[in-house]
């Protein structure tokens, strides 16, 4: 069996979920995709640039379960997965953020104490590097707006450049319910929700009390502005 055919095999139990695959270029061609994603309700592909995912924290935030699966076999010995070390880094978060997460050898069967195997590859300090980084972003940044755009993150600094998930210290939690409401955005704002006005209530509703969660989660040193909805309003109504 290779990976990608128990990729296969994992996907065809996917019977009328979402599902966000991370894979190469290579491996995802269109007839496999479409050979195995046809129980799918729906799907994504996320693709590894030379081996490597950027934005992990933003893939698990759109995910209840991740289901990691080895790129070949291994010799038994030793604690190498036989997954790229970026891969290792995504599994170690949804470990920690309680992510249900699964690692599926070639030959089918779970590996039960995974935590183990990333601990001696030493991929607890690697992550804890990444997030240095995150918390030292954080700490200098004075201000971050919260406004909804196709395909983005909600989130801007005062010039208003996007800011991913992942370059930002915020509780997994929270970044999970910024996510959700983006994508929410995303999916009914063009064609518009088929009741327009509880869609905006709702939509504001949200966006105020994920800013308030966001002004807690940063403290004083971060000032969190939002968008005023009647803009938002005025402008759609333009272009009707």
């Amino acid at each position: 069996m290779t990976s990608q055919s128990l990729a296969t095999s994992l996907l065809l139990q996917q019977i009328n979920v979402d599902v966000l695959i991370v894979t190469s270029k290579e491996l995802a061609t269109d007839d496999w995709l479409e050979t195995s994603t046809r129980h799918c309700k729906d799907w994504t592909v996320r693709y590894l640039q030379e081996g490597q995912l950027t934005d992990p924290i933003e893939v698990l935030a759109r995910i209840d379960e991740l289901c990691v699966v080895a790129d070949e076999k291994s010799s038994g010995q030793g604690f190498d997965l036989k997954i790229s070390p970026s891969i290792e880094d995504l599994f170690w978060r949804a470990l920690n953020y309680h992510v249900p997460a699964k690692f599926f050898c070639i030959n089918g069967w779970q590996l039960g104490h995974p935590e183990e195997h990333l601990k001696a590859r030493k991929v607890p300090q690697r992550v804890a590097e990444q997030d240095t980084l995150r918390e030292n972003y954080t700490q200098q940044l004075k201000e971050l707006h919260i406004d909804c755009n196709f395909g983005s993150s909600g989130l801007w600094d005062s010039q208003g450049g996007m800011i991913r998930y992942d370059l930002i210290a915020l509780p997994f939690q929270l970044v999970r319910r910024l996510s959700a409401w983006q994508r929410n955005y995303d999916e009914n704002f063009n064609p518009p929700a088929s009741n327009e006005k509880t869609w905006w209530d709702k939509h504001e509703q949200e966006m105020n009390e994920i800013a308030k969660l966001l002004q807690d989660a940063l403290g004083s040193n971060t000032r969190v502005k939002v968008l005023a909805l009647n803009l938002a309003l005025d402008a759609y109504a333009t272009k009707k």
